[in-house]
């Protein structure tokens, strides 16, 4: 490969360049393409494509891919240098393609693209056992036969061998979408029984009830107590019955709430084995109880 081949961009014009860069992005880029020129001028291949390949990662210039691509073809990297030199192409003039040197035109011919359209986007297309994408990718490889294969969660779903030669372009785009599997979907929470439900309705309507109860009955002793204010014995029930009558009323909330949430994950459909729920309020002298009982 004669060096004159390579365009050293000490300078580059900022309107090669495909994405906006800044320019300390851009001084990073030249520094390192200087030092890949030196390494060059030492016939170092393999020192120079590193530096350009560092200079590409600040900058993303047409140019340092027209580089890139001649350093991979000095080295007899053919599919790496076509790569590069499509990438250079894409933006580069008519004139600047009409003016490539023969032996950078002769890799193309020396190549086969692959346009590879999975039947979903979310299938692994592998080339030869390479991992090259998702859903959808353009290949460069040598000529000969050529696996690929589409796979979702490492199952091979399809395979296919593609004969390919030099300088052929092929697309391949399976249209029957019978033969990928559609992905099985996300196994969801099981959802609870019904019974839960139940039990927490039920527990709000007790605790409800409860709470009525003994909401009356503190009403009853502070109005006693108004009548008789000496009245200890009153006084006493009264404060206990209101502690009763707050934490039932925070009871009945937890449950009502506990119900509502629980009708977004309850399992409704009738299940083989029956089940029983026994709702057993009690009163007590003093305070309230309520006892549960669940058979599944």
């Amino acid at each position: 490969m004669r060096w004159f081949l390579i365009i050293l961009m000490v300078c580059l014009p900022v309107g090669t360049a495909r994405a906006e860069t800044s320019e300390a992005d851009k001084t990073k880029a030249r520094k390192l393409v200087k030092i890949a020129k030196k390494m060059l001028k030492r016939k170092n291949l393999t020192r120079a494509l590193r530096y350009f390949e560092q200079a590409h990662r600040y900058w993303d210039n047409p140019l340092i891919q027209y580089n890139i691509s001649v350093v991979h073809l000095a080295l007899g990297h053919k599919v790496k240098a076509a790569i590069h030199l499509r990438q250079y192409m894409v933006h580069a003039s008519p004139d600047d393609q009409a003016r490539l040197p023969v032996a950078l035109r002769k890799v193309l011919t020396q190549v086969a693209v692959i346009h590879i359209q999975a039947p979903a986007k979310d299938v692994a297309i592998w080339v030869d056992g390479n991992l090259e994408g998702m859903g959808k990718v353009v290949v460069v490889v040598l000529p000969g036969e050529r696996s690929v294969e589409f796979r979702r969660g490492g199952k091979v779903l399809s395979q296919k061998t593609l004969q390919t030669s030099g300088g052929q372009t092929l697309v391949y785009n399976p249209q029957s979408r019978s033969t990928v599997p559609p992905p099985r979907p996300t196994d969801r929470r099981k959802k609870l029984h019904w019974a839960y439900f139940v039990v927490a309705a039920g527990l709000a309507v007790v605790a409800g009830t409860v709470t009525i109860g003994t909401g009356v009955r503190t009403l009853a002793l502070h109005d006693d107590f108004v009548e008789d204010p000496t009245n200890t014995e009153v006084q006493s029930q009264g404060k206990t019955m209101k502690a009763v009558t707050n934490v039932m009323i925070g009871v009945t909330a937890a449950a009502a709430v506990t119900a509502g949430v629980l009708v977004l994950f309850t399992r409704w459909k009738k299940t083989e084995k029956p089940s029983a729920v026994r709702i057993l309020p009690a009163v007590i002298p003093g305070g309230a109880s309520v006892s549960l009982s669940v058979r599944f």
